[in-house]
């Protein structure tokens, strides 16, 4: 039986190498749980996963932050998103996850 899996919204075809794994995830939320941690940091680990790359640009792009230009850039999504909203993101993909299992 095929699952569904989301689009983009360009409504492309999902690439396997996209998908978000939990070892992603709790990678990006060991460097967020640090108070010091660097923009740079963040910006590395996502970039190192297609799929949390993805989520990230999705996610700053979508209506909630309602910007009159498109983010192309992990750095500039990170910049705009902050660690606050971005511990919030990854909560999210967590509670997510949890419910997919």
């Amino acid at each position: 039986m095929a699952t569904k899996r989301r689009f983009d919204q360009q409504h492309a075809s999902p690439q396997p190498h996209s998908r978000i794994t939990q070892a992603d995830v709790d990678a990006l939320q060991a460097i967020i749980a640090n108070d010091a941690v660097e923009f740079r940091a963040i910006a590395k680990v996502l970039e190192r996963s297609v799929g949390l790359a993805r989520a990230v640009l999705r996610h700053v792009n979508g209506v909630r932050y309602g910007l009159d230009y498109r983010v192309t850039e992990i750095s500039h999504a990170v910049t705009l998103l902050g660690v606050r909203r971005l511990r919030n993101f990854v909560e999210e993909l967590r509670v997510g996850a949890d419910h997919n299992v």
